[in-house]
């Protein structure tokens, strides 16, 4: 029974965590918020033009993508983060106890590292990321309206052309839309 929770929170082909498990670990980090005051910040990170990619170096080349920037992220935002890969070519990050500043400073670092990573590796690839963060106690959003807000604010990226990173306290969450897209429903 444990082994087979072990292999449900764990994405198949990264390693990284799943959807499921991601939404347990954020649930947890917003009542912790509730408790003790400490910031949370939730951020998607989407992998620009991966279609294109996969049609001009092929699926495994995709794959090996793919779990190459599990791999960057893990090494970049953890002992304390966590990273998960929500769906297809995009992965939620959770930064328990990181103001949005210094959030936004480690995913900016993260970024980096995986565009010349890639530019390296002769594949060059952009990132687009929606970063929301919940920093007091008194406007507690729920674990579906931070991935929502993070996600909503990656696709303004993707809209305003791609490859950029932008953020928001959950004090504008009325501004932006309540609801996960609907990609969330799809798993890998």
């Amino acid at each position: 029974m444990v082994r087979a929770r072990e292999l449900a929170d764990r994405d198949a082909l990264t390693g990284a965590g799943s959807p499921a498990y991601f939404a347990r670990v954020t649930q947890r980090a917003l009542r912790d918020c509730a408790r003790s005051g400490r910031p949370v910040a939730l951020a998607v990170l989407d992998c620009d033009d991966f279609k294109r990619v996969n049609e001009r170096f092929g699926h495994q080349v995709g794959d090996e993508i793919l779990i190459e920037v599990a791999d960057i992220l893990r090494k970049q935002l953890t002992p304390n983060g966590t990273v998960a890969r929500l769906w297809g070519d995009a992965f939620g990050i959770l930064l328990p106890g990181v103001p949005l500043p210094s959030a936004r400073g480690l995913l900016e670092e993260a970024k980096a590292r995986l565009e010349l990573r890639m530019s390296e590796r002769g594949r060059p690839m952009t990132f687009s990321i929606g970063l929301s963060a919940q920093s007091s106690p008194d406007s507690i959003a729920t674990a579906e309206q931070l991935l929502a807000q993070a996600d909503a604010l990656m696709f303004t990226v993707k809209r305003g052309g791609r490859n950029g990173l932008l953020c928001r306290d959950t004090h504008a969450l009325e501004t932006l839309e309540q609801r996960p897209n609907p990609e969330f429903a799809r798993q890998p």
